[in-house]
C-alpha cells in the first residue's frame, strides 16, 4: 500500500469514529426524546381516561336541563309579590267558580224539586 492510500485509510477511519460519536449523541438524544414522549402518552391516556370517567358535555347538558326546569320557580324567587298575586287571583277564581257551581246546582234542585204549595186542610 502507499502512502497515498493509508492516509486516505487513516482519515476514512478518523471520519467514521466522527461519524460513530454523533451517531452515539444522536442515538442518546433520541433515546430522550422517546421517554419523554412516552411520558406525554401516559398523561394524554391519563386525561383521557378521566374525562370519559366525568364527560363535561354530560354535565352541562344536565346543567341545562336543571336550569330549564326551575325557570319558573327561580322567577317566582325573584319577585315574591307577583307570586302572592297570582296565588290570590287563582284563590279567587276558584271561590267564583264554586259560588257559580253552587248557584246551578241550586237551580237544577229547584227544577228536578219545583216548589210545592202546602194545602191548607182547614177548610174541612
Amino acid at each position: 500500500m502507499d502512502k497515498d492510500t493509508s492516509d486516505k485509510l487513516i482519515h476514512f477511519a478518523e471520519n467514521i469514529g466522527e461519524v460513530n460519536g454523533k451517531l452515539d449523541l444522536i442515538l442518546g438524544q433520541t433515546s430522550k426524546t422517546n421517554g419523554h414522549v412516552a411520558e406525554l402518552f401516559k398523561r394524554i391516556n391519563s386525561i383521557e381516561k378521566s374525562q370519559a370517567a366525568c364527560p363535561v358535555q354530560d354535565l352541562v347538558i344536565q346543567v341545562g336541563k336543571i336550569s330549564d326546569e326551575t325557570e319558573v320557580p327561580r322567577f317566582y324567587a325573584r319577585y315574591p309579590k307577583l307570586l302572592k298575586l297570582t296565588v290570590a287571583a287563582v284563590l279567587a277564581m276558584l271561590i267564583l267558580e264554586g259560588f257559580s257551581l253552587a248557584n246551578r246546582l241550586r237551580k237544577d234542585v229547584e227544577i228536578v224539586q219545583p216548589k210545592t204549595e202546602q194545602h191548607d186542610n182547614s177548610d174541612n
